[in-house]
């Protein structure tokens, strides 16, 4: 429909019918108008929607990076602490047998 208003204008034209070319000008300046319009709007749209992943997948890398950042911390930390504290035990600070508990008891004072 376009190109068909583009062709009348210019046969109108070429008669001299300036008033009848410009209307047609005129509806062939409003198609393509349109028509460009709707391919901005597309395009507009995809290029948003590239954003918006991109966006996505930044917020993504940033969450993983903090988390990794958490791990390694937490690592370094407990290797930090069993290096500066390698002698400490469980079992050797709460001795379950009762000869350990009776020696334990026998260096304190009970006061009555």
């Amino acid at each position: 429909i376009r190109n068909t208003y583009n062709v009348l204008s210019i046969i109108c034209e070429e008669k001299n019918d300036f008033k009848n070319a410009l209307n047609y000008k005129n509806k062939y300046n409003f198609y393509n108008d349109s028509i460009i319009q709707l391919a901005n709007t597309a395009e507009i749209a995809a290029i948003q929607k590239k954003y918006d992943n991109a966006q996505l997948l930044s917020q993504k890398y940033k969450k993983e990076k903090i988390f990794l950042y958490i791990i390694i911390s937490t690592i370094i930390i407990i290797s930090c602490f069993s290096s500066k504290y390698p002698e400490i035990k469980i079992n050797s600070q709460f001795p379950s047998s009762p000869v350990h508990t009776e020696k334990l008891l026998a260096t304190f004072e009970f006061n009555e």
